[in-house]
């Protein structure tokens, strides 16, 4: 395709795929619901524009509509009810951006147009490199743009930013033309990974250039990619030996010797395991997040699980994540040659990280797969505008929550939407009376029974009431809860000792009695806790550290 024709035959739902990455991937569920408002006005335009919507119901399609309806109906049995709404916000932009794209504006084949969008994608990646090194030198905006030392780009991370910069390498390499301006591209997407740090991608982008190398018939590219490779591998090792620097750059160092992150993830596999057979509807959006402190068996606090497919199996469970798995496969077959590396590359990256929560790069999977096969549907105009309008009412409601809690302003969100748990969980820590206290925890539990700090703020309350029955049965609760948090252990020792004492006062040696008996037991649940600690958990970055301080000997001896 020429290059004038270019964006003559990007269509804008394509354009719009470009402009996603740059508002931090879609993670943030403001930036989605924007871009859900934005292809909602499109779709609203094409139907007033042609004179009627047709869908074509493909297999893709199903999979993202059954996909963000998922998050919508696992609210009703979520383990946060509140946040698993915010799931479907954040998703509704996949099905929305497959109906977009479906509407005939441009005299171009849908073919056309994803070809215009694979030739851009590689200068859209480079362009958020130089913006990103550029715009870090301010001080304020480089706490956005890098994570520590490592460059995270407008994705605010730098794994999946790193994986952003591999997807441009494919659709560079299926060209075959290495002008000046292919190869100061590649240059940047190279050196840009590098400062990432991101070691799997290292290792995505080695074996990509050795597939190719293999593959491709253009000698000039089986001399110029292994070559500026090659260059920018040697030039990073020299860098990292002579620096003695292990971050970022340095990172090469270390593929293949640190363990500890890969312990990690092991061990967050594993023990979500046990959770995606116990719930096979799904736990709802953040529901792994809230409930993974009474299942682990190490420490550590993700909000997702590193693995998109374990991922999907926790928030909604089989159904979806079947029909998901059946549209990539299905889609894989039908695919050509670039299309399948990057489905590949983002898959792979996918199974150990959690890319697509990045929802810019959801979009990129489904601009990938068959959307063209299926029945068509036409759609009546009052079923449309009155989606439409709920659909655009739903965005905004949940998407001002959202901006509101990003904005630092919890009161604000709240007022705009009682279920923000992070936000009620940061006005909790903010409350200085025990009646505003106990309505914040009672609000927090009525839509998420394992948030931990609820139930210690609800034992905090019943001990200050100097109702110990209570304050027993809700302090156990926010441990199972957090069980490697030995503070929760020690506050708890210190309300036992001091109810234990009020009880002997009163002559109460029934209750008294009880008191030492959960005194007594404390060491043997942090001992229990210990012993149920895996072997990767010990081996991980975060160990638990559970040991009792001196000033608190007394426990052991009660």
């Amino acid at each position: 395709m020429k290059e004038s024709n270019i964006l003559k035959t990007l269509s804008f739902p394509y354009a719009l795929a470009l402009l996603f990455p740059f508002l931090a991937g879609l993670f943030l569920e403001t930036y989605a619901a924007v871009a859900a408002l934005i292809l909602l006005g499109w779709i609203v335009y094409c139907r007033i524009r042609n004179g009627r919507l047709v869908i074509r119901g493909s297999l893709t399609f199903w999979a993202t509509v059954v996909l963000a309806g998922s998050y919508l109906l696992c609210s009703f049995w979520a383990v946060d009810s509140g946040m698993s709404v915010l799931g479907a916000v954040k998703f509704l932009v996949l099905p929305l951006f497959v109906i977009a794209c479906g509407q005939t504006v441009k005299k171009t084949s849908q073919e056309e147009q994803i070809q215009a969008f694979l030739t851009l994608l590689p200068y859209s990646a480079a362009l958020m490199t130089v913006l990103s090194l550029l715009l870090s030198l301010n001080p304020t905006l480089r706490l956005y743009l890098y994570s520590g030392t490592r460059l995270a780009g407008f994705f605010e991370y730098p794994n999946t930013f790193a994986l952003y910069l591999l997807l441009g390498i494919p659709c560079l390499l299926e060209t075959g033309k290495w002008t000046a301006k292919e190869i100061i591209c590649a240059l940047i997407l190279f050196i840009g990974i590098l400062l990432t740090g991101s070691r799997a991608v290292l290792l995505l982008m080695a074996g990509m250039v050795l597939v190719y190398g293999f593959r491709t018939k253009n000698k000039t590219t089986r001399i110029v990619v292994p070559s500026v490779f090659g260059a920018v591998m040697i030039c990073a090792v020299v860098y990292a030996l002579l620096s003695g620097n292990r971050e970022t750059i340095g990172r090469i160092l270390t593929v293949f010797s640190e363990s500890a992150t890969v312990n990690g993830r092991l061990m967050c596999w594993l023990d979500s395991l046990p959770l995606i057979l116990k719930h096979p509807f799904g736990l709802g959006y953040m529901g792994y997040y809230f409930i993974q402190g009474s299942i682990q068996s190490g420490v550590y606090s993700a909000q997702h699980v590193h693995n998109e497919f374990l991922q999907l199996l926790l928030d909604v469970g089989w159904i979806p994540a079947v029909v998901a798995a059946a549209a990539v496969v299905r889609s894989f077959l039908r695919a050509d040659f670039t299309k399948r590396m990057i489905m590949v590359l983002l898959l792979a990256h996918s199974m150990i990280d959690f890319d697509l929560q990045f929802a810019a790069l959801g979009v990129i999977l489904v601009i990938m797969m068959d959307r063209e096969s299926g029945k068509e549907y036409v759609i009546k105009s009052v079923t449309l505008y009155a989606g439409a309008v709920l659909a655009a009412a739903f965005c905004i409601y949940f998407g001002t929550a959202a901006a509101l809690y990003q904005r630092h302003n919890d009161k604000a969100a709240v007022k705009c939407y009682s279920g923000y748990t992070f936000a009620q969980l940061n006005l909790l820590t903010q409350e200085s009376d025990a009646k505003g206290m106990e309505d914040r925890a009672d609000t927090i539990l009525s839509y998420n029974k394992s948030a931990s700090l609820a139930w210690s703020a609800k034992a905090r309350i019943a001990f200050a009431k100097g109702d110990f029955s209570h304050m027993i049965e809700y302090k156990k609760k926010a441990i199972t809860l957090a069980k490697y948090t030995l503070e929760e252990y020690l506050d708890y020792a210190d309300m036992l000792w001091q109810a234990k004492v009020q009880y002997e006062q009163a002559g109460n040696k029934t209750s008294a009695a009880i008191c030492q008996e959960e005194l007594h037991n404390i060491p043997l649940w942090i001992q229990e806790t210990k012993d149920g600690t895996s072997y990767l958990g010990w081996r991980s970055y975060a160990r638990p550290k559970l040991t009792i301080p001196p000033e608190y000997a007394w426990l052991k001896e009660q």
